[in-house]
């Protein structure tokens, strides 16, 4: 509620902003009444007779697309200098919007190799145009297969992206 002259109530109707609750999607209201309080001659005194105005806003929120999210240990993994493919645990992928529509996942390694199961070991994982649950079954069944006898740290690179399929702001990546 806001009383005063009228430049003053336009000056801070003219700054106010509506936020909806976080993720909020639809339609959204807010009314407005304006009384004149009877101070309708600008001469300073009341005739007694208010008049009144009342509008009602209405807000269509859009959705937005959210970044899906790369998940994966903390700490780095510590793998034993071997031939047999080591299990990458922890690795997942979520995004809050993605629903049923697909998006890719792309895995890189710079010295070792990647494997799923018992394909043959490869540098680059790409899934692509899959559903989010699949991509994460795929990514429960990563291994990593070091160089024998390499004393380098390897690296691990995972690019997550949604395509664009909800809201705005096009597609999103991690």
């Amino acid at each position: 509620k806001m009383r005063g002259p009228v430049d003053k109530i336009n000056r801070t109707l003219d700054r106010l902003t509506f936020t909806p609750e976080t993720n909020y999607v639809g339609e959204a209201y807010m009314t407005i009444h304006a009384d004149d309080l009877g101070y309708a001659n600008n001469s300073g005194l009341s005739t007694g007779v208010s008049l009144t105005d009342q509008q009602r806003l209405k807000f269509i929120i859009e959705p937005v697309n959210d970044a899906p999210v790369n998940n994966y240990p903390d700490d780095p993994w510590h793998l034993p200098r071997s031939a047999t493919a080591i299990p990458l645990s922890g690795l997942s992928v979520t995004d809050v919007d993605v629903g049923t529509e697909v998006m890719s996942v792309f895995l890189a390694v710079g010295i070792g190799f990647l494997q799923i199961e018992d394909d043959d070991p490869v540098r680059n994982l790409d899934f692509e145009n899959m559903t989010l649950d699949d991509i994460n079954e795929k990514l429960a069944k990563v291994k990593y297969v070091p160089v024998p006898c390499s004393e380098y740290e390897d690296t691990f690179v995972m690019d997550s992206q949604d395509l664009g399929h909800t809201g705005s702001g096009g597609p999103q990546s991690d």
